[in-house]
Protein backbone atom coordinates (compact mmCIF):
# COMPACT_ATOMS: atom_id res chain seq x y z
CA UNK A 1 0.00 0.00 0.00
CA UNK A 2 1.09 3.36 -0.60
CA UNK A 3 1.37 6.21 1.40
CA UNK A 4 -0.24 9.44 1.10
CA UNK A 5 0.97 13.04 1.58
CA UNK A 6 -1.38 16.23 1.02
CA UNK A 7 -3.31 13.63 -1.11
CA UNK A 8 -0.44 12.94 -3.45
CA UNK A 9 0.08 9.16 -3.25
CA UNK A 10 3.72 8.36 -3.26
CA UNK A 11 4.93 5.89 -5.96
CA UNK A 12 8.09 4.08 -5.53
CA UNK A 13 10.75 4.83 -8.66
CA UNK A 14 13.66 2.84 -9.82
CA UNK A 15 16.59 4.34 -11.94
CA UNK A 16 17.99 2.41 -14.54
CA UNK A 17 21.61 1.92 -14.77
CA UNK A 18 22.04 4.25 -17.80
CA UNK A 19 19.61 7.00 -15.98
CA UNK A 20 21.30 10.21 -16.90
CA UNK A 21 20.59 13.86 -15.74
CA UNK A 22 20.81 17.05 -17.00
CA UNK A 23 21.07 20.52 -16.10
CA UNK A 24 19.09 22.73 -17.91
CA UNK A 25 19.44 26.34 -18.69
CA UNK A 26 17.30 26.32 -21.95
CA UNK A 27 14.86 24.69 -23.67
CA UNK A 28 13.54 24.61 -27.36
CA UNK A 29 10.47 22.98 -28.64
CA UNK A 30 6.69 22.60 -29.01
CA UNK A 31 3.97 20.36 -30.02
CA UNK A 32 4.02 18.25 -32.92
CA UNK A 33 1.01 16.05 -34.01
CA UNK A 34 0.90 13.44 -31.56
CA UNK A 35 3.17 14.64 -28.30
CA UNK A 36 5.33 17.43 -26.88
CA UNK A 37 9.27 17.70 -27.83
CA UNK A 38 11.83 19.91 -26.64
CA UNK A 39 15.40 20.28 -26.87
CA UNK A 40 17.54 20.84 -23.58
CA UNK A 41 20.75 22.67 -23.51
CA UNK A 42 23.06 23.85 -21.29
CA UNK A 43 26.13 25.36 -23.25
CA UNK A 44 26.36 27.94 -25.83
CA UNK A 45 29.30 29.17 -28.51
CA UNK A 46 29.81 32.37 -29.56
CA UNK A 47 30.71 31.75 -33.45
CA UNK A 48 33.10 34.61 -33.91
CA UNK A 49 32.52 34.86 -38.45
CA UNK A 50 28.51 34.41 -37.75
CA UNK A 51 28.58 36.84 -35.09
CA UNK A 52 26.11 34.50 -32.79
CA UNK A 53 25.34 32.55 -29.93
CA UNK A 54 24.98 28.38 -31.00
CA UNK A 55 23.15 26.61 -27.87
CA UNK A 56 23.98 22.76 -27.50
CA UNK A 57 21.50 20.07 -27.38
CA UNK A 58 22.33 17.57 -24.76
CA UNK A 59 19.28 15.53 -25.05
CA UNK A 60 15.46 15.86 -26.23
CA UNK A 61 12.33 14.86 -24.03
CA UNK A 62 9.28 13.22 -25.76
CA UNK A 63 5.98 13.95 -23.71
CA UNK A 64 2.51 12.65 -23.84
CA UNK A 65 -0.28 14.73 -23.61
CA UNK A 66 -0.83 13.50 -20.15
CA UNK A 67 2.50 13.56 -19.07
CA UNK A 68 3.49 16.58 -21.09
CA UNK A 69 0.53 18.25 -18.39
CA UNK A 70 1.79 16.42 -15.16
CA UNK A 71 4.70 18.25 -15.71
CA UNK A 72 3.30 21.59 -16.42
CA UNK A 73 1.30 21.45 -12.89
CA UNK A 74 4.51 20.10 -11.16
CA UNK A 75 6.69 22.93 -12.64
CA UNK A 76 3.59 25.29 -11.82
CA UNK A 77 3.33 24.35 -8.32
CA UNK A 78 7.10 24.41 -7.98
CA UNK A 79 7.82 28.15 -9.34
CA UNK A 80 5.30 29.51 -7.20
CA UNK A 81 6.90 27.96 -4.11
CA UNK A 82 10.18 28.96 -5.39
CA UNK A 83 9.29 32.45 -6.17
CA UNK A 84 7.27 32.80 -3.05
CA UNK A 85 10.86 32.39 -1.18
CA UNK A 86 13.27 33.67 -3.53
CA UNK A 87 11.36 36.12 -5.68
CA UNK A 88 10.28 36.26 -8.93
CA UNK A 89 12.35 34.21 -11.55
CA UNK A 90 13.19 36.59 -14.59
CA UNK A 91 13.62 34.67 -17.60
CA UNK A 92 14.90 37.02 -21.07
CA UNK A 93 13.10 37.19 -24.33
CA UNK A 94 12.40 33.51 -26.16
CA UNK A 95 14.62 33.28 -28.83
CA UNK A 96 13.87 30.92 -32.02
CA UNK A 97 16.90 28.39 -32.18
CA UNK A 98 17.96 27.25 -35.31
CA UNK A 99 18.60 23.44 -34.39
CA UNK A 100 21.05 21.54 -36.07
CA UNK A 101 22.26 18.33 -36.14
CA UNK A 102 25.96 17.41 -35.34
CA UNK A 103 28.26 14.61 -36.12
CA UNK A 104 28.67 12.13 -33.11
CA UNK A 105 32.18 12.56 -32.68
CA UNK A 106 31.69 16.39 -32.65
CA UNK A 107 33.82 18.60 -30.05
CA UNK A 108 33.38 21.90 -29.31
CA UNK A 109 36.22 24.08 -30.60
CA UNK A 110 38.19 22.24 -33.47
CA UNK A 111 38.60 24.28 -36.28
CA UNK A 112 38.76 21.37 -38.85
CA UNK A 113 34.88 20.17 -38.62
CA UNK A 114 31.90 20.54 -40.73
Amino acid sequence: MNKKIDSEEIVPVIRVPNFTKYYVTNIKGGLTTQDFRYELMNEKIYDEEEDEWTYIADAMIILSPTAAKRLFDTLESNIELYEREHGESRTSRVVDLNIKELPINYQIGRKDQD
